[in-house]
């Protein structure tokens, strides 16, 4: 059974791939050690030979799509998932229990810390933020829900220790934080082998779109036309890979993203912890656009750009698909890329060790 579980929020693909990071480095270093992940988001996104059980211990935010949060409604959704989280954190402790687990890991789902509290076994958040500071501008405008930022500060408040990640916002819920190094992927293979097995153009600027498991309207082929000297990649749900004109659709759970990315002279997206990381560490340009009610934005975009080369795309320009000046002027930068300390997965598997030892 066990020795340690990992609750990871579900909510986009950032928790998830900086904590199967986290998870491939334990067993680096522990190979025995037996680890289980609970969490909504898609099993493919964990290292092979991981179990992986459904469970959803938050609500995250409410998205009509990628860039559209919706802030009333995720409120009303985690009100409505408190009148069941008692139960919900009784057969979690008795499963928990019975497997002999000694330690709760969590990215960031609050109510995992009360999971391990229950059955008296230490705690680690992971965390660049906490729900807490997320929704507290949502209550703003519904003051009525004021009693849920209480509700999540005394269940991350019981967590022995956050490790804290750069690029975080206010985390002062947590009792004890320790600073921690950037969690970032690295590509392994050489960006023309990549592009070749994929059936990519070897020479073509290509350009990745990436919305972090969000569908967007779009990529469109026919309104990407007027960007023809490119080739653009988009990775979706699809059976099979496809081509149409210069854009090509890869299926995305059977892609290396993190060689994709790194395959790519630019990509077109939104801020999130994962796909800024990915970014500065493979050292590829981002061409982001704003999301509203999106509170880690200033953060982020601060991060990558000092340390990396991004440019803001215009909402309305994304709508339309013309991208083509801003991605020219994104490519013609030459901002030099700061050297980040990027073994933030290994440094936390080894806190995540001494504390289950």
């Amino acid at each position: 059974m066990p020795a340690i579980v990992f609750y990871v929020s579900g909510h986009g693909f950032g928790h998830a791939v900086r904590s199967a990071e986290v998870v491939r480095a334990l067993g680096r270093l522990a190979p025995a050690l037996q680890v289980e992940v609970r969490t909504s988001a898609p099993p493919w996104l964990f290292p092979d030979g991981t179990r992986v059980v459904p469970r959803d211990l938050d609500v995250g935010v409410v998205q009509a799509d990628s860039l559209h949060v919706e802030p009333g409604e995720t409120l009303r959704r985690y009100a409505t998932f408190l009148r069941e989280e008692p139960e919900l954190l009784a057969s979690e402790s008795a499963e928990l229990r019975a497997g002999g687990t000694r330690l709760v890991v969590a990215d960031v789902p609050s109510a995992a810390f009360d999971v391990a509290d229950w059955i008296d076994v230490p705690s680690v958040g992971l965390a660049n933020f906490c729900w807490d500071w997320i929704y507290e501008p949502y209550v703003r405008q519904a003051p009525e829900h004021a009693w849920l930022l209480d509700h999540l500060r005394a269940q991350h408040g019981r967590a022995d220790v956050l490790l804290r990640l750069p690029m975080h916002g206010d985390v002062s819920c947590f009792r004890r934080a320790i600073d921690v190094p950037l969690i970032a992927r690295r590509a392994s293979t050489d960006r023309l082998k990549t592009r070749r097995r994929l059936g990519l153009p070897p020479d073509a600027p290509l350009i990745l779109f990436s919305f972090g498991g969000f569908e967007l309207d779009g990529p469109d082929a026919g309104q990407l036309v007027r960007l023809r000297e490119y080739a653009l990649v988009a990775t979706d749900g699809g059976a099979e890979p496809r081509r149409e004109g210069n854009l090509f659709r890869l299926r995305r759970d059977s892609t290396p993203y993190v060689e994709l990315l790194a395959a790519s002279d630019a990509v077109v997206g939104k801020l999130g912890y994962g796909l800024v990381a990915d970014c500065l560490a493979n050292r590829v340009p981002l061409l982001y656009t704003p999301r509203e009610c999106f509170r880690e934005e200033p953060i982020l975009a601060h991060a990558l750009e000092r340390d990396g080369r991004a440019a803001r795309l215009p909402r309305e320009a994304l709508r339309g698909w013309d991208l083509g000046p801003h991605l020219a002027r994104l490519l013609a930068s030459d901002r030099p890329w700061t050297d980040l300390c990027l073994d933030g997965a290994e440094v936390v598997a080894r806190q995540v060790l001494g504390a289950v030892r």
